[in-house]
């Protein structure tokens, strides 16, 4: 790969945005986009775009949009000469220094597994050579660009193994990502049985608590097809949680009517936190 240090200015018009882009990157935000806009319109453009030799841009997409909008004839840009692997690799690790986070878990696990094809790195093998530079990439290096732990990027990866319908909900983050992992265990068909219970009952988010909970009650269903009157329905599984929620509430209410020493409070204290932590965990 070779970025040119030489700036030009390219005529706006015959700049066009790269066609996987919108898969890897989410559009940003009406705040990010207008604090962009307000530093291009009050400071200009200050950093030159990455475009490859057929003016595909790599990396600005969002400033030149904005560009646009402001009416700039040219953009400056630098060129870039790169294989298609590496205009990929580029696309996700230049946008994600000037971007920061990305928002959705499933664009996310696009991005890693770009890179673990982009860089030769699979996960059953320790490190792989890269035709690019020589140099040896592992499954830490990808970890390291994302700035996440190893077992984190496993989890990520596991995303993938969701169905569309079930990676949309992750996308709108109705699914969070341990309840996204939980699911990637799943059949296909069971899967398929578990967006059409949750469509029915129109959640608006899961937590992974309520996840584990339908799970177990759909294999129920499916491991007792000869009519077992004992299973469990998905609605009565669902209703635990809120049943033992008022248990709680009404414990710690009825407890409040005392006059606690100090040592029940600490004891309390630590009996919440303990709980909240274990919670967050999950989640």
């Amino acid at each position: 790969m070779k970025i040119h240090e030489h700036i030009q200015e390219i005529p706006i018009h015959t700049l066009s945005e790269h066609p996987s882009n919108t898969e890897y990157h989410s559009e940003l935000t009406s705040s990010e986009y207008e604090l962009l806009y307000q530093d291009i319109k009050t400071n200009g453009l200050q950093h030159p775009l990455l475009i490859n030799n057929d003016n595909v841009i790599l990396s600005g997409h969002a400033r030149w949009k904005i560009c646009k909008h402001l009416n700039y004839e040219t953009v400056k840009a630098k060129i870039v000469e790169c294989s298609t692997d590496e205009e990929l690799e580029l696309l996700v690790l230049e946008n994600k220094t000037r971007r920061g986070s990305e928002r959705d878990l499933i664009k996310i696990a696009k991005q890693i597994k770009l890179l673990y094809e982009c860089w030769g790195v699979s996960p059953g093998r320790k490190s792989a050579h890269s035709a690019q530079d020589g140099d040896l990439k592992n499954r830490h290096d990808v970890a390291l660009a994302f700035d996440k732990s190893d077992s984190q990027i496993r989890r990520y990866l596991q995303l993938l193994s969701l169905n569309r319908n079930l990676q949309d909900l992750v996308s709108e983050e109705k699914i969070p990502l341990m309840g996204g992992v939980e699911l990637s265990g799943l059949s296909a068909d069971t899967q398929d049985k578990f967006y059409e219970c949750i469509q029915q009952k129109g959640f608006p988010k899961l937590t992974v608590q309520q996840i584990k909970i339908i799970i177990e009650s759909i294999t129920g269903v499916e491991e007792n097809t000869q009519g077992n009157d004992n299973t469990v329905s998905i609605s009565e599984a669902l209703n635990i949680e809120e049943r033992e929620i008022k248990k709680v509430h009404k414990a710690v209410s009825k407890i409040l009517q005392f006059k606690l020493s100090k040592t029940s409070i600490d004891q309390l204290k630590s009996l919440f936190v303990h709980a909240i932590n274990n919670l967050e965990g999950d989640l």
